[in-house]
């Protein structure tokens, strides 16, 4: 009896540490935070959450500050981007969860050898700032569960559910990206294009000839697929458990017709069948629909 508690406890304990909810001090923000990121002790002016990565530069940042006055959020996010002293900004651009409005900068900062994000949003008179930065190094190594942790917010309305009877699944939906029809061999496509700049989410299934653990299929895919790919360079990889769902996942580059494409890669198998989602855009799109793909990506939940 002692061993199964034992037993029990560890498999509790792993669950815990694959994320945590984090409520602010004043709950008036909810967020599931990814590992391997841990809650610390804010100590900055207006600072509500603090999440790092144990040993390593990647930090995440939660600020709330007063916004009255301020109706108009790309406006607010000007003035806060006016205080990221000596960033180039690489991208913006604006996200919805339902009717809940995001502004998002991909930023670098050369002199401090840093990259980062920033979501912010208004509500209730107050201007609430999500920043993920680390080192050049780290950037990518965490990006994933940065932006899943990002994207997790609670709002008051339920997010809009694309429901596929066909292949039995469902994804979430985050604007600017819908649903489109898939191409061949696909079973499920969703697509954005923003002012000449486009991003794509394709789902693709496999069914395999016997059970196989995650690793061992995003390795075989790996061997057998992207290592053949002209170009082919590795960013990042990792794993996470997300809303109840398993998933390895890695970013990756790789070149065709003279073009770089940047991806990045979620796998979860259900029994004998293998699922991939893939956001694919080219190098300098890239960056600009990350949250929103980041978050089709990973709700991905077989219905069975």
């Amino acid at each position: 009896m002692k061993m199964v508690i034992v037993a029990l406890f560890l498999i509790t304990s792993a669950f815990l540490l694959a994320q945590t909810i984090y409520f602010s001090p004043a709950l008036d923000l909810v967020l599931t935070v990814y590992s391997p990121f841990f809650e610390m002790r804010p100590s900055r002016p207006n600072e509500i959450g603090l999440f790092q990565v144990p040993g390593k530069s990647s930090t995440l940042q939660v600020v709330s500050i007063s916004a009255s006055g301020f109706n108009d959020l790309n406006s607010f996010a000007k003035l806060l981007g006016a205080q990221l002293i000596g960033a180039e900004e690489l991208a913006v651009m604006n996200f919805w969860l339902g009717s809940q409005e995001f502004f998002y900068r991909r930023f670098s900062i050369s002199s401090q050898k840093s990259e980062g994000i920033q979501m912010i949003f208004l509500r209730s008179g107050k201007g609430y700032i999500l920043t993920y930065y680390s080192s050049f190094e780290e950037f990518w190594q965490h990006l994933v569960p940065a932006l899943l942790t990002m994207t997790s917010l609670r709002i008051s309305e339920k997010p809009q559910v694309y429901l596929n009877t066909d292949h039995n699944y469902t994804v979430k939906l985050m604007g600017p990206f819908v649903a489109v029809t898939p191409a061949r061999g696909e079973i499920g496509a969703f697509a954005t294009h923003v002012e000449g700049k486009r991003g794509y989410v394709q789902i693709v299934k496999e069914n395999l000839p016997r059970k196989i653990s995650l690793e061992e299929y995003s390795n075989l895919v790996e061997r057998n697929t992207l290592m053949k790919l002209a170009g082919y360079k590795l960013f990042s990889t990792g794993v996470n458990y997300v809303e109840g769902i398993d998933y390895a996942w890695r970013i990756f580059e790789f070149e065709r017709t003279n073009e770089k494409y940047r991806c990045i890669q979620a796998y979860t198998i259900v029994e004998t069948v293998a699922y991939t989602i893939t956001y694919i855009a080219k190098e300098q799109d890239f960056d600009f629909f990350l949250p929103a793909a980041v978050y089709i990506a990973f709700s991905f939940k077989p219905i069975w």
